[in-house]
């Protein structure tokens, strides 16, 4: 390729990155205006909810093809954050508009997060299904990966009880970028996952220096005896799915603990 061909190749790149940016302005202020209408209009309300939902889900496809993939993480958060949300109360608007500020901030300085992401996404507000006023709150991230949303309402509720904080992956190919980025604690993974299976994510995640000391558990219904239990890393936590979850999940946490001195 010529230095012309060259130039003009890189010209292009920064025409559609700039064009990303300016689309995405255009959507974050949709979702300012949908926010401030749910705060309003009761009549509206569902259509507004979904209208935050959509300009939410674009800017995350969108993001990591133009180097930004720390807004893929925050709107990801953000979705997760509004799938959880059955009231808009005065503390819900807020952390809504604290996820819609951290994504203008990247947006307006035109620059990925980078080194940065783990500190800002472990700073976002979280969605709690119970009050946590008696609770304390720990330092403590824990990646749930899993697409069944009755899954993570039940592993979520034991870890949020614990104080801790949940984020959630779909996939695997999700769970690797995030483990990688946020540096969890613990990572729960289930068993049937898309394109690598729960069994090849963990057996990764024990392989990867960037997960080293990671403490990982296996959602799963498989009897223990099936082969490819046999094939996980000797530390992995085996989590039965069913009546079995709460306890082996309290087992998890509690090996955690002793191990870590979390729970002083």
């Amino acid at each position: 390729m010529s230095d012309a061909q060259s130039k003009a190749a890189i010209d292009f790149e920064e025409q559609l990155r700039g064009e990303f940016l300016g689309e995405t302005k255009d959507r974050l202020n949709n979702c300012q205006c949908a926010l401030y209408e749910l705060t309003k209009d009761d009549d509206e309300k569902r259509q507004n909810l979904l209208r935050l939902h959509h300009e939410v889900h674009a800017i995350k496809g969108m993001a990591a093809s133009f180097g930004f993939p720390s807004i893929t993480m925050i709107a990801h958060k953000m979705e997760d954050y509004l799938s959880d949300a059955t009231d808009y109360d005065e503390r819900c608007v807020s952390d809504v508009q604290t996820f819609l500020d951290r994504l203008s901030e990247i947006v307006d300085q035109e620059e990925d997060l980078g080194s940065r992401t783990a500190e800002v996404l472990k700073s976002l507000p979280q969605r709690r299904s119970f009050d946590t006023a008696d609770i304390e709150l720990r330092d403590v991230e824990v990646l749930v990966v899993t697409p069944a949303r009755a899954v993570k309402q039940g592993v979520s509720r034991e870890l949020q009880a614990c104080g801790y904080r949940v984020t959630f992956a779909n996939s695997s190919i999700q769970a690797l970028e995030f483990a990688c980025t946020l540096k969890p604690a613990m990572v729960i993974v289930a068993a049937t996952l898309d394109v690598l299976s729960g069994f090849d994510l963990v057996r990764a995640l024990a392989a990867m220096d960037a997960t080293d000391g990671v403490r990982v558990g296996l959602l799963t219904s498989f009897d223990s005896d099936h082969p490819d239990l046999k094939r996980l890393p000797a530390d992995t936590q085996i989590i039965r799915l069913g009546g079995n979850l709460r306890d082996d999940l309290g087992n998890m946490i509690a090996d955690f603990e002793s191990l870590t001195g979390a729970a002083a």
